[in-house]
Parts: C-alpha cells; structure tokens; sequence
C-alpha cells in the first residue's frame, strides 16, 4: 500500500501541475515537486485533525483526489506535467554536475557510520512525529522545556517526518528526509538566477555551488527542517517574482 499511495500522490502532483504554464522544463519539474509535498503535507494535515492519520486513509484520500483530477481533465490546459530535459550540455555543466552528483554519493554513504540525528531532532522533530502517528492525529505534545514556540514551528516539516513513518518505517532512511528538499532548493535557486538574466550554464553552476555549501551538505543528510524552509522560501520567491503568476497565487 506504500508504494501505490506514493503512485497517486505523484499522479496527482503530475495532473496539478497542468494547471501551472512552466516557462520551462526545469519550473515544471520544481512545480512537480512542490505539488507532491504540498498535497502529502496537506492530507496529512487535514487526516491529523480528523483523527485518521493511517495508510490506508491516505491512500484513500489520495485516490480520491487522483478520480476528482481524472474527472476534471477536460478542463485542464493539454501540456506535459514535466518536460523532459535536453541531453546536449556544455562541458562545463557536465563537470559541475557530475561534482556535486559524486559529492552527495561520498556525504550519503557517509550515513553508514554517522547517525544523522540532531538535539533538535531528538528533542521534538522525532517524537512529535512517532507520537502523532501512534496516536493516529495531530495533536499538543507535552515537552520537558518551556518554549513551545521553535517546537512547533514549522509543523510542516514534523508532518514530512510523520510521512516518513508511514512509508518507510526505517531509521537509516529518515536521516534522508531534507534530500529531496536539496534538490528543490538548487533547483528554485537555478530558476531564480536565469530569471534575472544570467545564462543558464552560469545559472546551473551557480544553484551547484549552493549545493555544495557545507550548511546545505550538512542539512541534506540530518533530521532537521531548515533545508525545508530554505527550499520552500526560494521556491516561493521565485513564483511570487513571475509576472504573470502573481494574479494566479
């Protein structure tokens, strides 16, 4: 049941986005990506409140949003819910690329050795999230400090951990929760600088030198939130600053 409640929710994701006219291939695969967590962040969210965070009500919820999208099609702009991306690049993007790409392999298999949780992650991230889905809701967890308020803040990224319980049930995968999100994050960062005008190879080095900052390496590979607020907030920006967007947000 895991992997078919991922299938719809990338389905859906894939059929939403139609709704978005990308500018090009790389904005329709951030759209993509966004789309996913976004309705995976907001089911979990809305079965949380109804007391019914389990497999299979997601998976229930998310066929359902996947017959009401199928219904709807008609409507919805004909184009592909991700380009496909051209195969002929420059020397230089190869290099880079391929950097970062063997970076990334060296930092994950680092993980075999190195546990990946943080204060934080243990302190409230992990529980939050391990009493949620025991408790099959989303409700206030009693803490062992006084300021709830970092605790709680942002609850979106404690429901990405609480996704994880529900789909993987392994320890060593949850360390890789914030991966996706690195990607995301280069990717908004790529689309923001060919936005102001700079070329797309300078741009794809420029969003592969943020990847390799150390904070970023770093995040990718810890249980911790700040790779999600950093990946949504460029994200973000980058949709905000589309002139034709704005009346669509």
């Amino acid at each position: 049941m895991e992997l078919l409640a991922i299938l719809l929710l990338a389905g859906n994701a894939c059929l939403m986005s139609r709704l978005i006219e990308n500018e090009s291939p790389g904005a329709g695969l951030l759209s993509f990506f966004l789309l996913f967590y976004g309705q995976l962040i907001g089911l979990l969210l809305f079965l949380g409140w109804c007391g019914a965070v389990n497999l299979f009500s997601l998976t229930l919820l998310a066929g359902l949003v996947f017959l009401f999208l199928l219904v709807n099609q008609p409507q919805m702009k004909e184009q592909p819910c991700v380009t496909c991306f051209s195969i002929h690049l420059p020397a230089p993007v190869i290099l880079c690329l391929s950097v970062t790409v063997a970076t990334y392999l060296v930092v994950v298999c680092s993980q075999a050795i190195y546990h990946g949780l943080t204060t934080d992650a243990l302190l409230y991230h992990l529980p939050f999230a391990a009493r949620w889905y025991q408790a099959g809701k989303i409700l206030p967890v009693p803490l062992v400090f006084s300021d709830v308020a970092m605790s709680y803040y942002p609850i979106n990224g404690n429901v990405v951990f609480l996704a994880h319980f529900l789909f993987l049930k392994s320890d060593f995968l949850l360390r890789f929760s914030q991966l996706p999100f690195a990607l995301i994050a280069g990717l908004a960062f790529f689309l923001l600088l060919q936005q102001v005008g700079i070329s797309p190879g300078k741009s794809f080095a420029g969003a592969c030198l943020l990847l390799l900052f150390r904070p970023i390496l770093r995040q990718s590979i810890i249980v911790f939130v700040d790779l999600m607020v950093v990946a949504f907030f460029l994200s973000a920006v980058y949709y905000f600053s589309q002139p034709g967007r704005k009346n669509f947000l």
